[in-house]
């Protein structure tokens, strides 16, 4: 529903920091 919903694009956001801050901490 839309609570599932939100949630999943909130993980997505979450998915996306951690991968862009991962790769500002790799080089």
């Amino acid at each position: 529903s839309r609570t599932a919903a939100s949630a999943d694009g909130l993980h997505r956001f979450e998915n996306r920091k951690f991968e862009y801050w991962s790769n500002r901490w790799a080089i």
